[in-house]
């Protein structure tokens, strides 16, 4: 768990296998500042420390900082991904992109707290049906 940006830095190097000759370390500071905009925007909180202990927090600031990263290298084409929307808005992710965006909803979910905890089965005895057929 990253306990400030420069560790974060070093885990998403270590995750995406990206180096200096790719990505810069004032471009990758500089992509973690913009993600935590960003996440602090989706969830509305203007105050939100990411490393506070907060593990759903950091962890979508880790998969949104990754993501962004694959944008700036070129692997996942930038047009055809946003951030607020969280989805793919043209042509469907391949397997592999689609796992960064995966890892980072469930975070992002459980950080406003909408992530889905199990399922529920819906019994309503106030409904009749008549088939004719």
């Amino acid at each position: 768990m990253a306990v400030d940006d420069e560790t974060l830095a070093a885990e998403v190097r270590v995750l995406t296998d990206y180096d200096t000759g790719l990505i810069a370390d004032g471009d990758l500071l500089s992509l973690i500042e913009l993600a935590k905009t960003e996440l602090r925007s989706e969830v509305e909180d203007p105050t939100l420390d990411f490393f506070s202990g907060n593990l759903n927090a950091e962890r979508a600031l880790f998969w949104c900082t990754c993501l962004f990263v694959k944008v700036k290298a070129g692997e996942i084409d930038a047009p055809n991904f946003s951030v607020s929307e969280l989805k793919v808005s043209h042509q469907p992710m391949d397997d592999q992109s689609g796992f960064w965006l995966q890892s980072l909803t469930r975070r992002l979910d459980a950080l406003r707290g909408s992530s889905l905890m199990g399922h529920v089965k819906v019994t309503r005895n106030d409904r009749t049906y008549r088939f004719e057929n």
